[in-house]
């Protein structure tokens, strides 16, 4: 792809060519392109373009598959079930790349359905699996300690307003605990099936989220376990979220038990 994003972009390739795991989408390669160059698309001589060769994934976004109802399906009565297993299965592969984006010290600050792909896979029973893309906001964070810290640092005011965590909104200051309120928004939209806060706007999510400590409501019937992982990804207080690596330990066990129920 070419963009003209300028240093935004340089960093995205730079880091994301450094990056490599399986539920992360992968940068093969990417040039940089002088003004001046003939194969530059832009003609402006201030133009600096940034190709990057990434990895092609044929199943679109997890937005677009929420939308398409993927993960629902509708009983002989019109009652609407969940897919709980490919809701997991998905949260899982989520979960590991950000475990690893933690491990290392890359702040994601994007996390959302429309960044995460879906790659086509025969071996795995939902058909596809997830993988987290788009570092173009990412931020390496500066402590050599691993990203759990979850000491706030001043970062730029950037991502989604819906997934954005309250810390983020009111002082522009977050660490990877920010992700992990994202993650429980992205949880609850694959959940419900529909995005987060899509009736109010931009200011109200901010004041609401700020002010009033406002959440989307779990539809009914939502599993106990499930409500409870993700109220604790998105508490007010950074230090009470869980690392991706205790979401991982949950995801697995609930997948354990599931393979035990009768089919």
């Amino acid at each position: 792809m070419a963009t003209t994003r300028g240093s935004q972009a340089l960093l995205e390739a730079a880091m994301s060519s450094a990056i490599c795991h399986p539920n992360i989408v992968q940068t093969f390669d990417y040039q940089i392109l002088d003004p001046s160059s003939s194969s530059c698309f832009f003609e402006a001589h201030s133009c600096r373009e940034t190709r990057i060769i990434m990895e092609f994934c044929d199943g679109g976004t997890l937005e677009d598959a929420v939308h398409r109802g993927e993960f629902h399906a509708t009983d002989g009565q019109g009652r609407v079930a969940v897919d709980m297993e490919a809701v997991s299965l998905t949260l899982l592969d989520i979960a590991k790349a950000m475990e690893y984006l933690h491990l290392m010290r890359i702040f994601l600050k994007d996390l959302k359905p429309k960044n995460v792909l879906l790659a086509s896979s025969k071996v795995d029973r939902r058909g596809f699996v997830a993988k987290v893309s788009d570092f173009g906001l990412s931020q390496l964070q500066p402590d050599k300690s691993p990203c759990h810290n979850t000491a706030s640092a001043a970062v730029e005011a950037a991502g989604t307003v819906t997934h954005m965590a309250p810390e983020m909104i009111a002082h522009g200051a977050g660490s990877c605990a920010s992700d992990v309120y994202s993650f429980a928004i992205l949880a609850w939209e694959l959940y419900a099936g529909k995005g987060a806060h899509s009736s109010l706007s931009k200011v109200q999510i901010m004041f609401g989220v700020v002010s009033q400590d406002m959440r989307p409501d779990f539809p009914q019937n939502t599993p106990a376990w499930y409500r409870d992982l993700v109220s604790s990804c998105w508490s007010r207080d950074p230090r009470a979220r869980p690392t991706f690596m205790e979401i991982k330990a949950v995801l697995l066990r609930e997948l354990a038990r599931m393979e035990k129920l009768p089919k």
